[in-house]
């Protein structure tokens, strides 16, 4: 019976009418695979095997949303091409320890990161690092919303855009990169925490969509988008702006909270690409006193063709 509730979480996401909160329940594919093959395995251990095979049954649909993560894609970059390392990380408004958000950024050396949740104590920590990345746009306000982008190589175009709500600020520019121009969004839209925070979270996410829809060539968005890639909202932005999620082929990748078990946490610290790039690495970062893992990418333009294929189905 326990875990009866387990597969109506697993369920109930397949429908495209499903309201706010039960929505949520898609952010739990991990989980809910587990939990649900787990119990097929308990079931049949007890000679329980129609409902073995039920259980069993309903973890394939988890187990589908999964499945893009892991399945193997062609990660090759075109011969000669130019590789962009670019990082975000969630450094948490009240982060006590803000010198190891600092660290992790020296030691991991991207060419570009977003910082979110960028206060003025953030912004005084991390004020060393503009010798190394000097091209830099800031947002840093007593908030969890404050963001801020970091470059290496020259930004233009830049510009600093409500998205969603007027407090909630996104980056967008455009970073040359040995004359491949390729466009960029840092963005942090509010969590679903009750109805109206939803909707907004819904109106960034199509606002963002829109936004890139009109942003020329390749194409990059860094964010903690409190959105899985399960979610329908976010499935729905991709599709339109022409974006996939950078961990596909390369595993699942749960960024938040730390504090929970690998397993148990939710990938909603994004890097979404356009389809005329590759992935080459990707990973999480250590934990930094946070509540979210940062992430890394090494991000390319695609061989041939690879990477321009329409994007897997998400559900």
């Amino acid at each position: 019976m326990c875990a009866l509730p387990t597969a109506a979480v697993a369920l109930l996401p397949m429908r495209e009418d499903v309201p706010w909160p039960l929505d949520l329940a898609a952010h739990c594919a991990l989980p809910c695979a587990l939990a649900l093959a787990g119990a097929a395995l308990v079931l049949l251990l007890v000679l329980r095997m129609k409902s073995a095979l039920l259980f069993a049954a309903i973890a394939v649909v988890p187990g589908v949303r999964l499945w893009p993560l892991y399945a193997p894609r062609d990660h090759a970059a075109a011969t000669g091409a130019p590789l962009l390392r670019a990082a975000i990380v969630n450094a948490f408004a009240n982060n006590p320890t803000p010198e190891r958000v600092r660290a992790w950024l020296v030691e991991t050396d991207a060419d570009v990161f977003a910082v979110l949740e960028y206060t003025p104590a953030h912004q005084r920590a991390l004020a060393s690092l503009r010798a190394r990345w000097p091209h830099l746009v800031e947002h840093a306000i007593a908030s969890p919303f404050g963001i801020a982008l970091f470059s290496k190589h020259p930004l233009r175009d830049v510009s600093l855009e409500p998205l969603g709500a007027s407090s909630h600020q996104a980056i967008f520019a455009t970073i040359d990169l040995d004359g491949h121009a390729i466009a960029l969004a840092a963005v942090h839209p509010p969590p679903p925490m009750s109805r109206d925070y939803a909707t907004m979270r819904d109106l960034a996410l199509e606002q963002l969509a829109t936004r890139m829809q009109r942003m020329n060539g390749a194409r990059i968005v860094l964010g903690d988008l409190n959105a899985t890639r399960w979610t329908q909202q976010l499935t729905r932005a991709c599709d339109a702006a022409g974006l996939r999620d950078s961990a596909e082929g390369h595993g699942y990748q749960g960024s938040w909270p730390v504090a929970l078990p690998r397993w148990l946490r939710i990938p909603i610290d994004h890097v979404l690409v356009s389809l005329d790039l590759v992935v080459t690495r990707r990973e999480l970062g250590p934990d930094v006193g946070s509540d979210h893992l940062p992430v890394v990418a090494e991000i390319s333009i695609a061989s041939g063709r690879a990477g321009m294929a329409q994007p897997p189905n998400r559900r």
